[in-house]
């Protein structure tokens, strides 16, 4: 999907992956199965994973504002917002370059 803007997807079960490139304000939403979801340069998006499958791989790329809900144990109909990071830090270690996301607690 190519620059979408307000839109909402729900899929069943997909046998390989989806892309969305340049979208805003988009909601999608996984009920049984997808392997990759992969967002290239998005922003303030939503995805909904179903309980029966959290091991979908989330590809992100140049983003703003990306949540990802998973069902709460908790509470029988709820989801838990997952916000992506998107601060990352980067230092020089040994001679090397090591980047790792900074994670604001509170």
């Amino acid at each position: 999907m190519d620059q979408s803007t307000n839109c909402g997807l729900m899929v069943d079960t997909l046998i390989s992956s989806i892309e969305f490139t340049r979208c805003s304000s988009l909601t999608f939403q996984v009920l049984d199965y997808i392997p990759t979801i992969t967002l290239d340069q998005c922003s303030n998006c939503q995805i909904y994973l179903s309980s029966n499958h959290l091991n979908t791989e989330i590809i992100t790329t140049k983003y703003d504002s990306i949540n990802v809900h998973v069902p709460d144990t908790g509470c029988d109909g709820d989801y838990k917002e997952c916000p992506v990071p998107g601060m990352l830090k980067s230092t020089i270690v040994d001679g090397k370059l090591v980047t790792s996301f900074v994670e604001h607690a509170g």
